[in-house]
């Protein structure tokens, strides 16, 4: 393992080993088969109770867990963390409901919950790049994630947003009447603006209209987060 400086927490729940450094803002993680032989030099060998509340706390940093119920209610479209007391649930019936029940974590284990989320997926988020987005998958269910870092919070706060990403399969009759106007306007060349609200469908929509680019086009794709796949089309760029 190697760290920017000094390290700060070693938690071994089980077989997983955690290593914090507060220097580079980084979480490492490995699978070791943990023995008697490794933790006795460190004279780190927990009584039989605490090793279920350790892994406990380990499930709840590492794997979200005390979101289990959220995330299993389809109903709820978005899971906003405010804070470690602040939990605000966006419905698919546009009524938000704010839950002040939330896992047992301090705001040290809150922020390295966030920290060690965008490690596991492979973003940059600290300091100096305080906001991230990437998509993610939590009990099987796709989400996406967005990390916004505790600098550009008024309380000194980080947050996650976690909204929750359709699988369905749409095409144009799913969204007009008239779909030939939309393949005309494609045909033409025309811009097309695309707006709404969150989760309102501008994706899904977007995705269904390069289905009817002309296959001689070459499309470009830029996005923050990729959620654009175009499986039919023999020229598309990714950036």
């Amino acid at each position: 393992f190697t760290c920017a400086g000094p390290i700060k927490d070693i938690i071994i729940p089980r077989e997983t080993l955690l290593i914090y450094s507060p220097f580079n803002e980084k979480v490492h993680y490995a699978d070791l088969e943990i023995t008697t032989e490794l933790l006795n030099p460190l004279n780190m060998l927990l009584p039989e109770a605490w090793e279920e509340t350790c892994c406990s706390w380990f499930s709840n940093i590492h794997d979200l867990i005390f979101l289990k119920k959220y995330v299993a209610a389809t109903e709820i479209k978005e899971i906003i963390l405010h804070r470690p007391d602040c939990i605000q649930l966006d419905h698919i019936t546009n009524q938000e409901m704010t839950s002040n029940e939330f896992c047992p974590l301090s705001p040290d284990d809150y922020q390295l919950m966030l920290e060690s989320l965008a490690v596991r997926y492979g973003a940059e988020w600290n300091w100096s790049c305080p906001f991230a987005s990437f998509n993610m998958r939590l009990e099987e269910r796709p989400f996406r994630a967005t990390l916004i870092h505790q600098s550009l919070s008024c309380r000194g706060t980080s947050k996650l947003f976690l909204r929750r990403l359709e699988n369905g399969i749409f095409n144009l009759d799913n969204y007009t009447t008239a779909p030939e106007i939309f393949v005309n306007w494609l045909k033409q060349k025309k811009n097309i603006l695309i707006c709404g609200s969150t989760n309102s469908g501008k994706t899904s929509l977007l995705n269904v209209l390069l289905e009817h680019c002309p296959k001689k086009e070459h499309l470009v794709v830029l996005e923050d987060t990729h959620e654009i796949f175009l499986k039919n089309h023999p020229y598309v760029s990714y950036m």
